[in-house]
C-alpha cells in the first residue's frame, strides 16, 4: 500500500483517495517484495531473520500492525533512492536493481515534491511509463540470457524471442 494512504499528512482535513499514482507505488512495492523474497520463480529465498543482512529489511513492512507506522519505515527506506531496496533483491532478480531505481524515479521523481514528501499522489507518472519501464528492462534480461546462451554453448543458434504483447485499457 502506498506511503500516503498509510501515513496521511496530519495537516490534511480532507481523506486522502486512492489515486492511479498511489496503484503504481503499490505495484512497485509487490515488486521489490517479489524480487526480494524469492530465490527464484515459486522458490521462496531462505531468510534468517537474525542476520545483518540488508534483504530482510522489507520484512520490516509486515512485523507492525499500525499503518502510520509501515507509512514510516517505508517513508525510511525509500529516502536511500532505491538503492537500499534493490540491495535486497536475491541474486536471480539481481539484473532488475536498476529497473527498481527507475521505478522509484518515475513514481517519486527526484526534482518534484512527490520525491521531498514520499506522496505518489503529487506524481504525474503515468501506466505507460511504469510499463515502459517493465518492458526495457524485460528486454535486457532477455538479451542478457540470449547472451548467457551464446557464451556458455557455442552451438547454441540465437533464435530470436518474442516479447509478450502488453495491451494497456484507457
Amino acid at each position: 500500500m502506498s506511503i500516503e494512504l498509510l501515513d496521511p499528512p496530519p495537516d490534511n482535513s480532507t481523506p486522502i483517495t486512492n489515486t492511479k499514482q498511489h496503484d503504481l507505488e503499490s505495484l512497485f512495492y509487490v515488486f521489490v517484495w517479489i524480487c526480494s523474497l524469492y530465490a527464484a520463480p515459486g522458490i521462496v529465498r531462505d531468510l534468517d531473520k537474525n542476520s545483518a543482512s540488508n534483504s530482510v529489511i522489507i520484512l520490516k513492512w509486515n512485523e507492525v500492525k499500525d499503518s502510520r507506522e509501515i507509512g514510516e519505515i517505508k517513508r525510511s527506506h525509500l529516502s536511500y533512492g532505491g538503492n537500499k531496496l534493490a540491495a535486497c533483491f536475491t541474486p536471480y532478480f539481481a539484473s532488475l536493481r536498476g529497473c527498481c531505481i527507475q521505478l522509484l524515479d518515475a513514481i517519486f521523481p527526484k526534482t518534484s515534491e512527490a520525491r521531498i514528501d514520499c506522496r505518489a499522489s503529487l506524481s504525474p507518472v503515468t501506466h505507460e511509463q511504469i510499463i515502459a519501464i517493465f518492458k526495457t528492462a524485460l528486454e535486457q534480461v532477455l538479451e542478457e540470457e540470449r547472451a548467457d546462451v551464446n557464451t556458455t554453448d557455442s552451438h547454441a543458434t540465437n533464435v530470436p524471442v518474442q516479447l509478450p504483447s502488453i495491451m494497456v485499457q484507457k
